[in-house]
């Protein structure tokens, strides 16, 4: 048992307060008790004992992963992290480029006229005509800005969350929106995943057929720099757009 000095108060370091939180306990206990006899004649109305069951048969189901591809295209952010960080180095002369301490005192003397590299700060020293940055800490600046996006961490999320039989489960909260009564997401965020981008949702609507299967080309032979020359850098970007696409029925279900 742990005493006071290493922060963890219990019924011997605090008896008094102990005792206080006990009784609020009991009390809590009583108001739910009360509550739950008098709404319990109220019943639940059927139509809503119906979603529930759907809710508990969609969580216990499953969302059907393609966890091989998955893991490939996260190995697309991790290599450009990976090299976007060398080249900040290379650029820099820092030994952590992304220490805001750091990159903050090496942009200062080369024009950044901010106290902050905050993306507010940051986007109105990059948007300024008049700014005094030097071209290589602009470019510096302009690569922290891309390496920042985390919409891709979402395909981390989900391969840490998928069961080993490749579904990813128990994603959605049944009236998890108290007010309104509609579902929400847990997890992964299924019903929040990154929009592609334009250049990705253009292809995809001018030919929705034959499109995803590229992409899914260029993910399953690992093309890293036939990715990055297509998509100009936008490696980060395209790894995002991509998530929804993990999602797909296997041919035997």
């Amino acid at each position: 048992m742990f005493g006071a000095e290493s922060g963890f108060f219990d019924e011997m370091t605090h008896s008094k307060d102990w005792a206080m939180f006990k009784d609020y306990c009991v009390r809590d206990v009583e108001v739910e008790r009360k509550l739950w006899f008098k709404m319990l004649p109220l019943g639940f109305p059927d139509d809503m004992w119906k979603d529930w069951f759907l809710d508990q048969r969609m969580n216990e189901f499953g969302l059907p992963v393609n966890v091989p591809r998955a893991k490939k295209l996260l190995g697309f952010a991790l290599r450009y992290k990976e090299w976007i960080t060398a080249e900040m180095k290379r650029l820099t002369g820092l030994e952590n480029p992304n220490s805001p301490e750091q990159l903050l005192g090496w942009v200062t003397p080369r024009g950044y006229t901010w106290g902050s590299l905050n993306k507010s700060f940051v986007d109105l020293e990059l948007a300024n005509s008049e700014s005094k940055l030097t071209p290589e800490a602009r470019e510096v600046l302009r690569m922290r800005r891309i390496a920042a996006a985390n919409s891709w961490t979402k395909l981390q999320t989900l391969i840490d969350q998928v069961s080993p039989d490749g579904f990813l489960r128990h994603q959605f909260m049944f009236m998890g929106a108290a007010r309104t009564g509609r579902w929400s997401s847990a997890g992964v965020q299924v019903q929040n995943l990154p929009r592609p981008i334009k250049q990705i949702e253009k292809a995809m609507s001018d030919d929705p057929e034959k499109y995803p299967l590229h992409l899914f080309d260029l993910i399953d032979r690992e093309a890293y720099d036939e990715t990055f020359k297509e998509f100009k850098g936008q490696i980060l970007p395209f790894v995002a757009s991509c998530i929804r696409m993990m999602f797909e029925v296997p041919l035997e279900l």
